[in-house]
């Protein structure tokens, strides 16, 4: 999985050769099979138009995980989780092929939400850049609605552009636009970048992992939109 974190520790090593369900208020009452998946295809048609239209069957898929995992008896955060991972893995399987503004709109998207996340909880913003199983990030309690809003529209526009396969950059592309990238982080960073290769310890500094991640991409999105393009489309392009 090419995410911020794991590209970033990728990025390290090149250095050292170069140099949702959404819970409700009150007591929850029992409702049948048929009410629930009713509630369920309401409020993914609500929050992720485009999924049924572009990829019906990662939208059918959902509907029955949420629908079993309610009759396990899952808890809404539980719920919200399922919905989240399989939203996550269908863009991170389909952003390299989205459209040139989509891809980078979403890019700067999730960095906002990073910043953000910072902000607030930098366990919160590490967790939810490593997508780490050992706690949910809420980024609708966490972040203001307006961002949330933003990044759901933006989900749609991935998977409106991304339905046909586009060319991915070649490693040897991607290097050559990072020369100068690579430069920068080093100078700023030196040894410290050596975090990156213990990224999943206990006791690691969470916040400056996610300061030095926000760092690496706020200078990949600041390159000419062309060259950004060519390593964001590698970066989730490239299987590990």
């Amino acid at each position: 999985m090419k995410n911020f974190i794991l590209f970033a520790t990728f990025i390290f090593s090149l250095l050292s050769c170069h140099s949702t369900i959404k819970e409700e208020q009150g007591v929850s009452k029992k409702i049948t099979t048929l009410e629930y998946k009713n509630k369920v295809i309401d409020i993914l048609t609500k929050d992720f138009p485009s999924l049924e239209k572009y990829y019906p069957e990662t939208f059918n898929n959902l509907i029955v995980l949420l629908n079993d995992a309610h009759k396990d008896g899952k808890t809404n955060m539980e719920l919200r989780d399922i919905t989240r991972k399989e939203i996550f893995v269908l863009i991170e399987s389909r952003l390299a092929h989205a459209g040139d503004n989509e891809i980078i709109n979403y890019m700067q998207i999730l960095q906002l939400e990073f910043e953000e996340l910072q902000k607030i909880d930098g366990n919160a913003c590490y967790q939810s850049m490593l997508s780490l199983n050992d706690g949910y990030v809420n980024h609708r309690k966490l972040l203001p609605k307006s961002i949330t809003d933003l990044e759901i529209i933006a989900i749609g526009e991935v998977l409106k552009t991304s339905t046909k396969d586009k060319h991915i950059p070649s490693e040897e592309m991607m290097l050559e636009i990072m020369v100068p990238v690579f430069d920068y982080i080093d100078e700023k960073y030196g040894s410290e970048f050596d975090l990156l290769e213990e990224i999943q310890t206990s006791d690691i500094n969470r916040k400056k992992v996610c300061d030095m991640t926000i760092d690496l991409y706020s200078v990949i999105l600041e390159l000419d939109s062309a060259d950004a393009l060519i390593v964001l489309r590698w970066m989730w392009g490239t299987p590990d």
